[in-house]
């Protein structure tokens, strides 16, 4: 009974007419994030719902979607289903979206340890902080860095986990970004504690 009446819910933020299409995304996406794969019947209906409501922002919004629907598997220790909508995404965005394509790799790299691909996700980050324009961009950066270090950890090589977070904490503190630095510190006792 709980799960129809969210389904009436998600269907009624659909259909109002004085809502946006971007408010009734904005709910679908939501819905999509907390439900992750607690409940296939319900993530299914929610999918599906989301995805009409994404054709006429295609194929923006059903990338955005695929990226949301592999978080919430990856969260939910679905690997491979969230390996399956990272594919989709990277495919999409490589056809239709090539701006784009980074925040794919980044997103995949960046939840490497909970899809068992470590060391591909430390690989993947040191390679987009190489390009660029992602370079120039302090906040991808600092990211990129962090992600690479939290994987290098999974997969043992905490030197150069170190020597990465130390590079992302001197980017947060270039932001002053009080929670990023908090961050880098705590990956690194993390590593050092290995």
């Amino acid at each position: 009974a709980a799960i129809d009446k969210l389904l009436a819910v998600v269907r009624t933020v659909r259909l109002e007419r004085d809502q946006s299409v971007s408010t009734s995304l904005a709910a679908a996406a939501a819905l999509l994030s907390c439900l992750g794969p607690r409940s296939a019947r319900l993530l299914d209906a929610v999918s599906t719902q989301y995805r009409q409501l994404a054709q006429p922002l295609w194929p923006t919004g059903q990338l955005n979607l695929l990226l949301v629907q592999a978080e919430a598997f990856s969260s939910g220790g679905n690997a491979t289903a969230a390996a399956a909508a990272f594919d989709q995404a990277q495919q999409l965005a490589s056809e239709q979206l090539p701006e784009r394509l980074w925040e794919v790799r980044a997103d995949r790299a960046g939840r490497a340890d909970l899809l068992g691909e470590s060391a591909m996700g430390a690989k993947v980050n040191l390679e987009l902080i190489q390009d660029p324009e992602l370079a120039a961009d302090k906040w991808t950066m600092a990211r990129c860095l962090t992600n690479a270090a939290m994987a290098l950890i999974e997969a043992g090589e905490f030197a150069e986990a170190i020597t990465r977070i130390g590079q992302a904490r001197q980017a947060f503190v270039v932001m002053h970004h009080e929670r990023g630095v908090g961050l880098t510190w705590a990956t690194e006792a993390r590593a050092r504690r290995r």
